[in-house]
């Protein structure tokens, strides 16, 4: 079998970012090149990345500021959720990234759906609650702001009683 040089046109989990030449076995390439996700390395289509590769950095940049701009926004804020207890005093249902998504959303104005700084629930991470959080008191979770950047920060939640009122 020879192994076939491709260009990656998207990024491509476990195999490269977009952009990039790689080396696959044919049968993947072959995958790659029906599904749109990679074109041949031939010397013009290296070219053509090269010279669209400034433009890549150029937004990769702006889109780092972004999430720079939302880090120092959101940087040590908390986040309140309201529930109601169940009859042992515990929580009905565990409060999820889901839920804190949508009250970050809520609470810095990022809930329309064309907004290029909305939150996202795969990106939030409840520390020490890999279920949901299903005790009440005060909780961290982190929120990843930039794919392949590591700046993480981290929000309080507080989990209060409604009254049964």
């Amino acid at each position: 079998m020879a192994i076939k040089d491709i260009v990656l046109l998207k990024d491509v989990p476990g195999t490269g970012l977009a952009g990039t030449v790689k080396r696959v076995a044919p049968g993947f390439a072959r995958y790659l090149l029906n599904s749109k996700l990679a074109v041949e390395a031939t010397d013009g289509a290296i070219q053509q990345i090269k010279d669209k590769k400034s433009s890549i950095e150029r937004e990769i940049a702006i889109s780092r500021e972004k999430a720079q701009e939302i880090f120092d926004k959101i940087n040590g804020e908390t986040v309140t959720v309201a529930v109601k207890p169940g009859e042992s005093g515990k929580l009905h249902e565990a409060v999820t990234s889901s839920k804190v998504c949508e009250l970050l959303n809520e609470k810095f104005g990022n809930n329309s759906e064309d907004s290029e700084t909305k939150f996202d629930k795969r990106k939030i991470c409840l520390i020490g609650a890999d279920h949901g959080i299903k005790t009440f008191g005060c909780h961290e979770a982190t929120v990843e702001l930039f794919a392949d950047s590591s700046t993480n920060i981290s929000a309080k939640i507080f989990v209060n009683v409604i009254d049964a009122d």
